[in-house]
C-alpha cells in the first residue's frame, strides 16, 4: 500500500496501540507473554445492501438451528455414521440426553459469512455457524471504538458502522440467570486448558459480577467433573447452585483432559442448569449437519419456504466425499470433483472452530489416503472467494501493509423458556465481527494470530434505525 493511502501511519499506530493497552483489548502469545490482539487500522467498506442482506438472515438461522437441535432422531441420524472412526463425535453422542429435563435454554452463536465478489458487489456465504465458539464480541467491540476513535475528526469515522455484541452478550446471558429464577445461583464459565483468550472473557465475567450482581466462576470441565453434584436435579458445584455452564472452550477434543471433562458434559445435561451450548445444539453444528441442511428438501423441515430460500442462497456446495453431486454443470462424487479440482474444494472433519481444515495438496493426500470407513467423518465445502481488497493490521505492535480478505460474522441469541421453541423470549441479532487476514492465508483465527478483527464502514453514509445502539440496521 502507498505511504499516501494511509497519512499519518505512524501517529496512528501509536495512538491505536496505546488506545489498545488501555481497553485490555490482550492475548496471551506464544511464550506466555501478554500481547495485543491483532486489529486493523483500515475498516472494510461494504455496500448498505450487503449489511441489511445478512442482518435479516439472522433470526431465520436462530430458530433453524434451535429447531434442529430438538430434532434429536434427525442428529442421530446423520451423525452416527460418523462415530465409528470420530471418537469426539461418538463421545458428543453418548452425552445427548434420552430425556432431557424442563429447562430454559440459551444459544449464544456467531453465524460466519465470507463476502463472495459478484458483479453485483460481495454476496454472502455461509462459512459455519459457531454455537460453542463464539467468542471476540467484547474484543470486537473494543475494535470497533478505537477506529471511531482514530478517525473521529474525519468523514471515515461516520461511516463506520457501530455494534456492541460483548454488551448485549451480557444484557441476555443476565436475562437467562434471571429466568433460572435463584438470585444465589451461579454462571460457571468453562474454560480449555491453556486458554489464550481470557482477557476477552474477563470482560464478560467482570461485567456480570460488577454491574449485574451476578455469581460466576470460571472453571474447567475437569474442575466440574470432578467436583459438580445432582442434588434433587440441580448442579451444584463448590457448595453453590449452578445456574448455567458457560462454554468457552470443549468444542475440540484437546479440551477434554480426561474423563471427568466428558463427566462435566453428562452433569449438565441431566440437570436443570442452562447449558451454553447444550450438547444438541453442539452437535447440531457438525459439520454432516450443515451439509445436509443443505437440501431443500431438509431445510424446509425447519424453515417455511421464504425463509428457507433466502437461507439457501448463503450455501455453497457441501457433501460427504463419496456422495454424488452436481456442481458447476458437473456430476460426480464431491471426492473426484476435489481432486479435479483442489483449490476449489475444502476438507472438513465434524469440528467447530479454526485450525481443522484441510486445503490443496494437503487435503488432496489425504482424500487419497481416506479409508471407505472414514468417509462419513468429513464433508467437502466449496472454497469461497471473496474479493481482495488493501488494509493495514497492526500485528504484534507493527504495521503490516497488503492485500486482504475479511470474513464478517453476527453475533445471535436465542432464548426460551421450557417448551417454548416456537415462542422465544430473544430471537435477536447482537451485532457483528470481522476477521481480515492476507489474502494467502487459509485459517481466520485472530487469538492463533492468523486474522486481525476489523470494522465495517458503510460505502455511503447513512443513518439507520438503531444505528445509535451500535448495532446492525433494523433491530
Amino acid at each position: 500500500m502507498p505511504q499516501s493511502a494511509l497519512p499519518g501511519l505512524a501517529d496512528r499506530v501509536r495512538e491505536a496501540r496505546e488506545y489498545a493497552l488501555s481497553r485490555g483489548l490482550m492475548k496471551y502469545g506464544a511464550q506466555g507473554q501478554v500481547v495485543h490482539l491483532p486489529f486493523t487500522l483500515t475498516p472494510w467498506q461494504a455496500p448498505e445492501r450487503f449489511v441489511q442482506q445478512v442482518h435479516s438472515l439472522a433470526g431465520s438461522f436462530n430458530r433453524l438451528y434451535a429447531r434442529v437441535s430438538h430434532d434429536h432422531d434427525f442428529l442421530r441420524q446423520t451423525l452416527e455414521p460418523a462415530a465409528p472412526t470420530d471418537e469426539f463425535v461418538s463421545r458428543m453422542l453418548a452425552c445427548l440426553p434420552e430425556d432431557p429435563p424442563e429447562r430454559p435454554e440459551l444459544f449464544l452463536t456467531r453465524n460466519d459469512f465470507m463476502p463472495l465478489k459478484t458483479p453485483d458487489g460481495p454476496s454472502p456465504r455461509q462459512v459455519e455457524i459457531n454455537m460453542i465458539a463464539a467468542s471476540l464480541g467484547p474484543a470486537s467491540q473494543k475494535v470497533n471504538d478505537l477506529q471511531r476513535f482514530l478517525y473521529r475528526e474525519e468523514e471515515l469515522g461516520k461511516r463506520i458502522l457501530p455494534t456492541r455484541p460483548g454488551d448485549e452478550q451480557i444484557r441476555v446471558l443476565v436475562q437467562a440467570w434471571k429466568l433460572f429464577g435463584d438470585p444465589q445461583a451461579r454462571i460457571l464459565f468453562l474454560l480449555p486448558p491453556g486458554e489464550k483468550g481470557v482477557f476477552d472473557q474477563l470482560t464478560l465475567a467482570s461485567a456480570l459480577v460488577l454491574e449485574h450482581g451476578v455469581p460466576m466462576l470460571r472453571c474447567t470441565l475437569e474442575d466440574l467433573g470432578r467436583e459438580g453434584e445432582i442434588r434433587a436435579g440441580d448442579l451444584w458445584f463448590r457448595g453453590r447452585r449452578v445456574a448455567m455452564g458457560y462454554f468457552r472452550g470443549g468444542y475440540a477434543p484437546g479440551h477434554y483432559e480426561g474423563e471427568a471433562s466428558w463427566n462435566a458434559r453428562r452433569l449438565l445435561e441431566a440437570t436443570t442448569a442452562i447449558s451454553v451450548p447444550s450438547i444438541p445444539a453442539q452437535l447440531a453444528n457438525m459439520k454432516m449437519v450443515q451439509g445436509r441442511l443443505t437440501s431443500a428438501e431438509v431445510l424446509r423441515r425447519y424453515l417455511p419456504d421464504s425463509e428457507a430460500e433466502a437461507v439457501a442462497a448463503t450455501f455453497v456446495a457441501m457433501a460427504p466425499p463419496s456422495e454424488e453431486i452436481h456442481w458447476k454443470g458437473q456430476h460426480a462424487s464431491a471426492r473426484d470433483l476435489a481432486l479435479a479440482s483442489p483449490e476449489d474444494w475444502v476438507l472438513k472433519p465434524q469440528r467447530e472452530g479454526g485450525g481443522n481444515n484441510l486445503y490443496g495438496q494437503d487435503m488432496v493426500c489425504r482424500l487419497q489416503a481416506m479409508r471407505p470407513e472414514e468417509d462419513a467423518a468429513f464433508v467437502l465445502m466449496e472454497y469461497i472467494r471473496p474479493a481482495a481488497f488493501r488494509s493495514v493490521r497492526l500485528v504484534e505492535n507493527e504495521p503490516v501493509e497488503g492485500l486482504c480478505l475479511t470474513e464478517f460474522g453476527t453475533f445471535g441469541a436465542f432464548l426460551m423458556e421450557p417448551g417454548g421453541l416456537e415462542t422465544p423470549l430473544v430471537d435477536e441479532d447482537l451485532g457483528y465481527l470481522l476477521r481480515t487476514k492476507d489474502h494467502q492465508s487459509r485459517e481466520g483465527l485472530v487469538i492463533g494470530g492468523y486474522a486481525a478483527l476489523d470494522v465495517l464502514a458503510l460505502e455511503e453514509p447513512a443513518d439507520f434505525p438503531g444505528r445509535g445502539e451500535g448495532n446492525l440496521p433494523g433491530r
